[in-house]
């Protein structure tokens, strides 16, 4: 009895833990200005090594969940996936971009060019 007990716990805290996932930016409270987001990114970015932090700048957004800007979750994380660096928004996302190495490194590659494109398109 006591151990179907224990197990029904660890399994609904493993659920729970595999549902939080990210928080996604349409979750976020609302009523916090792009300036303040902008400005908590840079700092979460400014935490980071300056050889990783141009690594992460450059990558833009997190490979797991693309549509999280790197740094809006607090310091990035950096997970390497074939020897090569990649940054992921939160501790949820590290095995997601370890399942597939390919696809992740291939996400990673459009996130660079689309970080390149916005920073080209900016006067």
């Amino acid at each position: 009895m006591i151990r179907s007990s224990v197990f029904l716990c660890l399994l609904l805290t493993v659920a729970f833990a595999w549902m939080a996932g990210c928080q996604r930016a349409s979750e976020r409270p609302a009523g916090s200005s792009s300036a303040t987001k902008s400005d908590s990114i840079a700092a979460n970015l400014a935490k980071l090594p300056p050889e990783d932090r141009a690594v992460a700048e450059a990558q833009g957004y997190c490979a797991a969940e693309p549509e999280n800007p790197l740094g809006g979750m607090g310091v990035p994380i950096k997970v390497m996936v074939k020897d090569q660096p990649v940054f992921v928004c939160c501790a949820g996302c590290e095995k997601k971009v370890l399942r597939d190495a390919d696809v992740t490194l291939a996400e990673v590659a459009d996130l660079k060019a689309k970080v390149a494109a916005e920073k080209a398109a900016k006067p």
